[in-house]
């Protein structure tokens, strides 16, 4: 008896969740493309950072996203934030960053 193939077809749903105690409401913000994120690390439940693909960085406020300048454009993807206002995140090509 000959094996055949079995094909599945797999549905990527990118994007950031918030999750308010009841329901999950998907984050849309074309100015902040927060599906980019690969990493984040929360210091406090009002400062969450995140680092992702083209080196793109954010910090939750406790009520938005802000966007914050990058000086690079490699992927990062991984963060460390000793404080709020102190934090390590690396990515390709050796790339290490300081925030502080």
């Amino acid at each position: 008896m000959p094996i055949l193939p079995i094909l599945l077809q797999a549905h990527i749903i990118m994007g950031a969740y918030h999750y308010d105690g009841t329901d999950w409401t998907l984050y849309e913000n074309t100015e902040h493309p927060i599906y980019k994120v690969t990493e984040l690390y929360e210091v406090s439940p009002s400062n969450v950072w995140a680092v992702g693909y083209d080196g793109v960085i954010f910090n939750y406020s406790g009520s938005a996203w802000n966007l914050i300048t990058s000086p690079t454009t490699d992927n990062l993807y991984g963060l460390f934030m000793l404080s709020t206002t102190d934090g390590w995140a690396v990515g390709n090509n050796g790339v290490i960053l300081r925030y502080h």
